[in-house]
């Protein structure tokens, strides 16, 4: 983020904490200290998903001889794993903001070569791109609908989209009880 004097500050959660002193009403998080504490772990469960992407990512640009297959799953169960774990714990109705490199789009964001998107396998492509869609099928059995987002927004380089966690279904219904 740029500053007004020039400068520039970076990190999400830094961002935020610099708004929320420079700018504290209204406030962007909760005085509660409990659900402060809650922004915070979805915060920490958050960066933790993006790193096993970010791992995935390099893994998959090793030389194949040389990848592992068992680290390789074990970081997709964490994605999976935390993706589960934020639809879990939003409260019923609460929103899920995303924004993330989007694999609809004709080209792959990171690298700008057309096509990788489409036919991945055909084009040996590393990509870790996503769309709503999966976002929604990783929270499962959780249902998460789409909430006030554009279709056009679906459908940009980086889309962003927002989440609603929606009723539970009535297989988590049955399970719980």
């Amino acid at each position: 983020m740029l500053l007004e004097n020039g400068d520039s500050i970076y990190e999400s959660s830094y961002i935020l904490e610099y708004l929320e002193l420079k700018h504290p009403a209204p406030p962007m998080l909760s005085t509660d200290g409990d659900e402060r504490l809650a922004s915070r772990r979805l915060e920490v469960l958050c960066d933790g998903i993006c790193d096993a992407v970010v791992l995935t990512f390099f893994e998959r640009r090793r030389p194949s001889p040389c990848q592992s297959l068992a680290w390789s799953q074990r970081q997709r169960r964490k994605i999976e794993g935390g993706v589960r774990e934020m639809a879990r714990l939003l409260r019923h109705q609460g929103l899920l903001f995303c924004s993330v490199p989007n694999r609809l789009y004709p080209f792959e964001i990171h690298t700008r070569k057309w096509g990788w998107n489409y036919f991945p396998n055909a084009l040996s492509a590393q990509i870790v791109d996503c769309t709503a869609w999966e976002v929604q099928r990783l929270a499962r059995p959780l249902r998460l609908k789409m909430h006030r987002t554009p279709v056009l927004e679906l459908f940009r380089p980086w889309s962003n989209f927002c989440l609603r966690r929606d009723s539970e279904t009535s297989s988590m219904r049955t399970r719980l009880t």
